[in-house]
Formats: C-alpha cells, structure tokens, sequence
C-alpha cells in the first residue's frame, strides 16, 4: 500500500517543516478539549502547525489524549455558517 493510500481518507497539514521548509503533510487532528486543530510529531516545534506531540499531548491547553483525527470529508470549520 502506498503512503499517498494511507493517507487519502484523512486531511494532510499544509504547515512547514521547520528544519527544511519543505510541506508536512502529516495527519491533521483535532484536540476534542480545546478544538484546536494540526499535525502531531515525535518533538515538539517541528512544524508550523503543529498541535500535538507523539503521546498526544496538545501544545495548545495541555490535554492528554485528547487528539482525534480529521477525516478527508470533515470540513466543520467551513461549514460552521451552515448550522
């Protein structure tokens, strides 16, 4: 299975690299105490817009296990105008 397979039921996160700029494209999720939303990586500050670290603590507010991953067709923040 390729990785580009892995990854196409899930959003990818448009934030950057840190060490080299190049795309993260990690798996976005969303921390289910705060509602912010990114990428989650081994160390903290790896990307722009990372939200998480690897045991899934949110750099935002601080919750544990509280990460819960966007899925491709979840776009709640662009449809908040529609509830």
């Amino acid at each position: 299975m390729t990785y580009q397979a892995i990854k196409s039921a899930l959003k990818l996160c448009t934030g950057a690299r840190k060490s080299s700029g190049e795309p993260c494209n990690g798996t976005l999720y969303t921390c289910k105490a705060c509602g912010a939303t990114g990428c989650k990586q081994s160390r903290d500050d790896l990307c722009s817009d990372q939200v998480f670290n690897v045991l899934e603590h949110c750099l935002k507010c601080g919750a544990i296990g509280q990460a819960e991953p966007v899925s491709a067709g979840d776009y709640r923040p662009h449809q908040s105008w529609a509830s």
